[in-house]
């Protein structure tokens, strides 16, 4: 009876071994089945502990991932928390059936992401998709210093004191981001204030651009925090061009303001500007994933904004001053369209006259069509008089 039972143990710690040391996952089954026949054994056996350790694992993995993944209907966990269980759940060695379909939903809200981020991050920005999204805590040159500081990315996020973590509702998230656009709005208009009276004086102390220099030389407003950046430390975007009104002294003062031109500097032009319906398809394509998003939160939060000025904005132009004020500047507009066009129109039609008037055999007709012409008689006698002038020898 001693040599069978040293037998069985031998028999039960080589298959024990097996499972042990195995590089793949092994079904749950396989791991009980061995510990219901280590029961059966009357003896010591070295491993078993280690059976029944990885089998208690397994099972709060499972209790775990079921109570962290809410039904339908009620709040989903963040994706932080979904990453975490599916990291331990792959060190297991118990094959899960819950694992796959967690990895699933874990690729999904990373893809999400990431579309999310080709869409507002812009090339080589030091911001990233969340600092893009939420309202800036801080701003101008302060933004720039607490970016160097680094985050540790270790933290959750936190907007106005709530961090997006854990089993915080949305409620509570919504009101957060509220509190942090309006910090945002009145410490823009502070700012702005600041630059403008700091314009004014120009004291030989003042500091402007991201350089923290004087004026000089060729500098830009930005149009939304009114700070002067330098063109050789804040270049102007690609695709953006300075008016073509603006004369060559203009271009070279040092208090140039491009007046058809809204230069934002790179301290407030954090991301890309997508169209709304773009972004509508990602907040739908949102709705499918069953994990929370902080930067998904942030991008519902900024679409709600968006939305509310656009609706603002749509009201206030339906006031009667509105109305008046938008139809004298079409009317404005349309007559500076139609003198542009008569001036180039008298253009092209003076330099055909002139040569035509060099040839005397078509004067006669050119005086003929000259009515025809727009020009007045005044100006079309000018035109062949300058023509027929002896030339200076000058």
């Amino acid at each position: 009876e001693l040599h069978e039972l040293l037998v069985k143990m031998e028999e039960w710690e080589i298959k024990a071994q097996i499972c042990l040391e195995s590089s793949g996952m092994q079904d749950m089954s396989v791991w009980e089945e061995l510990l219901e026949e280590a029961e059966g054994i009357n003896a010591h056996l070295p491993s078993k502990s280690s059976v029944m350790e990885i089998l208690k694992k397994a099972k709060d993995w499972i209790s775990k991932a079921e109570t962290t993944m809410a039904e339908e209907g009620q709040s989903y966990p963040y994706l932080e928390t979904v990453e975490e269980l599916v990291n331990r759940g792959q060190q297991q060695l118990v094959k899960i059936e819950q694992l796959p379909k967690l990895e699933e939903i874990r690729n999904s809200a990373v893809m999400w992401r990431e579309d999310v981020t080709r869409i507002f991050v812009r090339k080589n920005s030091p911001y990233t998709l969340m600092e893009t999204l939420i309202p800036r805590p801080e701003l101008g040159l302060a933004m720039l210093k607490q970016k160097k500081k680094g985050r540790d990315t270790s933290l959750p996020y936190c907007v106005s004191g709530v961090k997006l973590q854990g089993n915080v509702d949305s409620a509570s998230v919504v009101a957060a981001f509220k509190r942090a656009e309006k910090a945002e709005f009145e410490a823009m208009l502070q700012l702005r204030e600041d630059n403008e009276l700091k314009k004014q004086m120009n004291t030989p102390d003042s500091k402007f651009c991201v350089c923290r220099k004087p004026l000089s030389g060729n500098m830009n407003e930005c149009a939304l925090c009114k700070d002067w950046f330098h063109v050789s430390c804040v270049p102007l975007a690609k695709g953006i061009v300075r008016g073509s009104n603006t004369s060559a002294a203009e271009k070279t003062n040092p208090n140039t303001y491009l007046n058809e031109t809204k230069f934002l500097c790179s301290l407030c032009m954090r991301s890309r500007r997508p169209r709304l319906d773009t972004v509508v398809d990602l907040l739908v394509s949102l709705q499918s994933l069953r994990v929370r998003l902080p930067e998904g939160e942030a991008l519902q939060c900024l679409t709600e904004r968006a939305m509310g000025w656009q609706d603002k904005a749509r009201k206030m132009l339906q006031w009667p001053e509105m109305q008046g004020a938008l139809a004298r500047l079409s009317s404005l507009s349309l007559r500076a369209s139609e003198a542009a066009a008569r001036q180039k129109t008298e253009k092209i039609i003076s330099s055909e006259l002139k040569k035509a008037a060099s040839k005397p055999e078509l004067n006669r007709r050119v005086t003929a069509i000259s009515p025809l012409s727009g020009l007045h008689s005044s100006k079309l006698e000018d035109v062949l008089s300058e023509d027929s002038a002896p030339s200076s020898p000058v």
